[in-house]
């Protein structure tokens, strides 16, 4: 150890004067005794003072003051306080630079996107909180009509794809509380339209070739400011067009930011379905989520829309004469006689259309929504006769061709008088059906186009057989709940399957009691998912919307007598989709038309039925239920009873 000593006080401030001296031996550190690294370093030379040790003296009060040392920990809170200012500072800017790119560069898709998974954990936190067994009916009854109310202003803030999200709920909004039905409605109806300049930058960008492609394509001046009709990922405008052939033609065009808005949307849209719905709530839906999500994306791309067009434009010239539906309108027993109806697809230029832009040949007319509050009635436009041809035409999608039109809303339907021609009787007018917008279609392979076919003429014939035998080939459970929503009508019948959650309610079940009986209910049907029909989703919506039709004009035919007969005809001989089992030979055939035969006589046994219901609402002034109202109410009272599924009315009406 060192030694120190101080010379004088004086030296206190100066330097110590210090020498080299020699330590005895014994005092000298040993390398063995303290080894590098263990204990101390090395020996080292020592120095220490000349004179001999005395004790440090602490200076006087003459001396200067050192200051005192400033506690530990008041450095620390400022530096901290600093970090993390600069640290919000940095996410704030961070933050607010990603918003102002993605608003501007990116059509807020990422912002949209925060909101809607934002907007789907409050929904869940919600339900599994407050979805219990000891809530009121009123309070359930407030939880979904909050949750539905957050779902349409998340829709409608976001618009675009989310127009068309709320539509894929809306479809299938009877498998939802009734607050939910009431509330989706409203995504049926138009939508904000984009302004002018947006619209011009969408036909410059498709155009590139062109300098003003609104005054070189069309005629100037002609092109009108508004649109027409706006839909939710497009807008409608009338023009002329400029190639010296003066035809007026509809020019649809996409709303910009969907191309590049429907990547992201479709992404949260399926991370939230396949989440929340089947991890959360336990609902079985998942699987149908891509399917959905590839329709809503074909939505997207006029080019597909193109050709959907042009292919039932060709199916239509191709099987009806001239436009003319087959048979009379009302039925084969039921308006013999009556006026022969005509279907029509417009025109599509296609040299003028892209993926985002589609001109089509322009028709004046009037929807089913117009007609309904007294158009047909001014231009002698009978119900009757346009129901019958919008339906003859979507059976034979359905049951002969395999290209169904999955959106025939109000709106998409125009109905008009045109000339029946030179060849027809004293150039009498006749009623046409014009059918608009082509972007939603299914395509059914032969096997399900066949299967479908007979699933309508076994449910019409009451073969059970056949009913249980292609519910086992789609993977279902439960028989009878296909059978009631493949119709539209309540279904009993030995047919099996139900299990035990469609054994019905032998008892009055509170909300949240009925609520879980569907969910059970829905999990048992649905067996063998890997063998669910997709496109059944999509046959389903168009079931429903066609039903709304209908039920809008006051049901003036029999719906289900004559989608049954075309499925039942599509399976005869004489149909080129006509497929004999192996094996079938003449008895078999035989048996075929015996079932035929048994088959007409249950739908003269329908008609008579339409008839009475018609009757009873004629002597009742009008003002009675129609066929339709009959089995929807039917159908509501079935599905609470049986599937604890409170069912709600006009989703799809015009």
């Amino acid at each position: 150890m060192s030694a120190f000593r101080a010379l004088s006080r004086g030296q206190w401030q100066g330097q110590l004067l210090l020498r080299p001296v020699s330590i005895p031996p014994r005092l000298q550190c040993r390398q063995y005794r303290y080894p590098r690294g263990l204990h101390s370093p090395p020996c080292s030379p020592q120095y220490i003072s000349a004179s001999a040790f005395t004790p440090l003296v602490p200076p006087t009060s003459a001396l200067p003051k050192i200051p005192p040392r400033a506690s530990s920990t008041s450095p620390t809170r400022p530096r901290r306080l600093r970090k993390t200012t600069n640290t919000f500072l940095t996410l704030l800017t961070l933050s607010l630079i990603t918003y102002l790119l993605d608003t501007h560069l990116n059509y807020s898709a990422l912002t949209r996107s925060v909101r809607t998974l934002s907007t789907a954990l409050l929904i869940s936190l919600d339900y599994q909180l407050n979805f219990t067994s000891h809530k009121s009916q009123h309070q359930l009854s407030s939880l979904h009509s909050r949750n539905a109310d957050r779902l349409v202003h998340l829709c409608l803030t976001n618009g675009g794809l989310y127009q068309k999200i709320g539509q894929a709920i809306a479809m299938q909004s009877a498998l939802l509380p009734r607050e939910f039905q009431a509330k989706f409605a409203r995504f049926f109806s138009d939508t904000p339209q984009a302004s002018r300049s947006e619209i011009e930058g969408v036909l410059r960008e498709e155009f590139p070739h062109l300098r003003d492609p609104v005054n070189m394509l069309f005629v100037p001046g002609t092109f009108t400011n508004r649109a027409m009709g706006s839909a939710s990922v497009a807008q409608v405008h009338k023009a002329q067009l400029n190639d010296g052939s003066g035809a007026w033609v509809a020019v649809k065009i996409q709303k910009p930011g969907i191309s590049r808005q429907v990547g992201w949307d479709l992404a949260v849209f399926k991370f939230a379905m396949m989440v929340f719905s089947e991890r959360m709530f336990g609902l079985p839906l998942g699987f149908l989520v891509p399917y959905i999500c590839e329709r809503l994306e074909s939505e997207t791309d006029f080019s597909i829309e193109l050709k959907n067009s042009a292919r039932m434009r060709r199916l239509v010239e191709e099987n009806f004469d001239r436009g003319k539906v087959p048979g009379r309108a009302g039925g084969w027993f039921i308006g013999m006689g009556g006026e022969k109806g005509r279907v029509y697809v417009p025109r599509v230029y296609e040299d003028l259309s892209t993926k985002r832009v589609m001109v089509a040949e322009w028709i004046d007319g009037v929807t089913l929504s117009q007609g309904r509050r007294g158009a047909f009635k001014d231009q002698q436009i009978s119900p009757k006769v346009v129901m019958d041809s919008l339906l003859k035409l979507f059976a034979r999608q359905m049951f002969w061709w395999g290209e169904v039109h999955c959106d025939p809303h109000p709106g998409n339907i125009l109905v008009r008088k045109v000339s029946v021609g030179e060849g027809e009787k004293g150039g009498k007018m006749a009623t046409e059906v014009v059918l608009l917008d082509h972007g939603l279609y299914v395509h059914l392979h032969p096997d399900l186009r066949r299967q479908y076919s007979r699933l309508w003429t076994a449910l019409m014939s009451l073969d059970t057989s056949t009913i249980g035998e292609i519910t086992q080939e789609w993977g279902f459970g439960n028989a009878e709940m296909l059978a009631s929503m493949t119709m539209l009508r309540p279904y009993r019948g030995s047919i099996g399957g139900a299990g035990e959650a469609g054994e019905g309610l032998k008892k009055e079940l509170t909300p949240y009691e009925r609520q879980l009986l569907f969910k059970n209910t829905l999990r048992a049907s649905l067996l063998h998912e890997e063998l669910i029909p997709r496109e059944l989703i999509f046959l389903g919506r168009c079931m429903r919307i066609l039903q709304a039709n209908n039920q809008l004009l006051g049901s003036p035919v029999n719906r289900l007598n004559i989608l049954a007969l075309s499925a039942s005809e599509s399976l005869l001989p004489r149909n080129p989709n006509y497929w004999r089992p192996p094996g079938m030979g003449v008895a078999g055939l035989v048996k075929s038309y015996l079932h035929y035969t048994i088959f007409r006589i249950t739908l003269i046994l329908l008609d008579l039925g339409f008839l009475w219901v018609r009757a009873r609402s004629w002597v009742a002034g009008g003002g009675g239920r129609g066929f339709e109202e009959e089995i929807e109410e039917r159908m509501k009272s079935f599905a609470r009873e049986e599937w604890g599924l409170e069912i709600g009315g006009g989703v799809f009406r015009g």
